[in-house]
């Protein structure tokens, strides 16, 4: 870390306790206000029917924002969840402090190559301690293979059930371009990807497609110019090509090319082949999360493609799925077409679970996730509606639309948005970079999810991980990282809060 990097990370934790008097103040009056509503949550409404069964739900990566925000589904719909972070430095986690976990472990050893034996048993110690029911991963980074060997090891020695599918279905997410080729086999619209070894493959891919598709040429190792071909002529594609040094045994990779059109993201939890839950965003910048609108015609393309590949998949497929799509415009005889292209398949939960917002968000995800569980049928997260108020946040029925979430706010990171429309374009004004203009318009873009949008973190029932993150951890991480003092995966782990 160069001294100006160290300089910078100071300031920022300075100027991030510089705001301590005022958080502290809004964390007070956030309590009074809780302790002034009488009202008796959902929670407590459903403990109180006689057919209502709860489930003992552990949770790995609980420091997740995504893995949060599961603790507090599974808590506000009646259920115990027992919550367990890795280590990071001396500072305990910031969901150490959520009210919504029963009860709250930290890891000793991390799920990875030279303590997944050690993890694994102090895994399964929690589990038959806390009698969990099911274990739900939501760690980032996550290493599939030994947690692999941690589900065989616990679903073998206790009756809890892993939401993780098998060896052979993670091998199909295993890459982007094995995720392409399976999409591919199974007749579903997704981006060609080929791996070419000779300059006369190129060709021959290019003169199949008859110049309707664009193709980005990439080397081996990612790095220099990638062209998109066809070119305008024929020899420009010819001079292209021939600068191109490809090799058998070095193959480049040759990737359908659709660009400047609109890209989403989807996220789907599939329980023995069915799709349980499902939603989408666009993706206008990362980190920044919006849920399409429940019956547009967008959502429900995007939904039947992901219903299709779970047929694929087989009865015995369990886990999330989450698939990045790009739109293409395509004329037909009724005017113009949308056509809908994967990109990426992954099975590893990310931040796209908080697209579950409220508690009708937090009913589709509990249900879904429980429909593992054989005894799911005594314990729907559901009640009569007859007494309740019809609006967003109503739990309703079971028969409802299982891509209905119930929000349309923005869902952004706050340590992201900091960074990238407050920092960042500020260094820019000050380099001559930018505009005064467009310096205002990022500050009004901060300004504006700020007051109106969901923080990844904040829940105003459970305020105070979000006050201890940016107010204990982050400026302390700061401060460890300018002195040198923190380890590699604290550093990694402050990169991924900001960036």
């Amino acid at each position: 870390m160069t001294l100006l990097s160290r300089l910078q990370s100071l300031a920022l934790a300075g100027f991030l306790l510089s705001f301590l008097p005022l958080s502290v103040a809004a964390l007070y009056f956030n309590y009074v206000f809780l302790a002034l509503d009488l009202r008796l949550s959902l929670r407590g409404r459903l403990r109180r029917n006689q057919g209502f069964q709860r489930h003992n739900v552990l949770i790995t990566g609980v420091e997740t924002p995504h893995g949060l925000h599961l603790a507090r589904a599974f808590y506000s719909t009646g259920h115990n969840v027992t919550g367990v972070a890795a280590r990071h430095g001396l500072l305990p986690s910031h969901a150490r402090f959520s009210a919504k976990l029963s009860r709250f472990y930290q890891l000793k050893h991390a799920l990875v190559d030279e303590s997944a034996t050690e993890s694994t048993k102090e895994i399964l110690r929690i589990v038959q301690h806390e009698n969990i029911d099911l274990w739900i991963d939501c760690s980032q980074p996550r290493h599939s293979s030994y947690l692999r060997h941690a589900k065989a090891v616990v679903e073998r020695r206790s009756r809890c059930l892993v939401f993780f599918p098998s060896d052979k279905h993670t091998d199909i997410f295993a890459s982007p371009d094995a995720f392409l080729d399976y999409a591919h086999s199974c007749g579903l619209p997704s981006l060609d990807s080929f791996r070419v070894g000779s300059r006369a493959e190129i060709h021959n891919v290019l003169n199949t497609s008859q110049g309707k598709k664009r193709y980005k040429l990439t080397a081996p190792d990612g790095t220099g110019i990638k062209p998109v071909l066809p070119r305008r002529t024929l020899s420009q594609t010819y001079h292209v090509i021939s600068k191109a040094k490809v090799q058998k045994d070095t193959p480049w990779q040759l990737k359908q090319y659709v660009g400047g059109q609109e890209r989403y993201t989807t996220v789907g939890i599939v329980a023995r082949g069915h799709l349980k839950a499902f939603a989408a965003s666009p993706l206008p910048a990362p980190k920044h999360l919006r849920p399409l609108p429940p019956r547009s015609a967008t959502i429900k393309a995007l939904r039947s493609y992901v219903e299709a590949l779970c047929r694929s998949l087989g009865d015995d497929f369990t886990g999330h799925i989450i698939i990045d799509f790009v739109t293409d415009e395509a004329s037909s005889l009724t005017g113009v077409e949308k056509l809908h292209f994967s990109v990426d398949g992954r099975l590893e939960p990310d931040a796209s679970l908080l697209l579950f917002q409220g508690l009708q968000g937090y009913s589709v995800l509990t249900r879904a996730y429980l429909a593992t569980v054989a005894s799911v049928s005594n314990s729907t997260v559901s009640e009569r509606t007859s007494h309740h108020e019809e609006d967003d946040n109503t739990i309703t029925n079971t028969n409802e639309d299982p891509i209905n979430v119930g929000t349309s706010r923005v869902i952004y990171s706050l340590g992201y948005d900091f960074s990238q429309l407050a920092i960042l374009p500020v260094q820019k004004f000050l380099g001559f970079q930018i505009g005064l203009i467009q310096l205002f318009t990022r500050l009004a873009a901060l300004a504006s999810h700020f007051l109106v949008g969901q923080e990844y973190v904040y829940l105003f029932s459970d305020p105070l991980p979000f006050w201890w993150l940016y107010q204990v951890y982050l400026p302390c991480t700061l401060v460890q990282s300018a002195l040198q003092l923190g380890s590699q995966r604290n550093a990694s782990r402050l990169q991924a809060l900001m960036t």
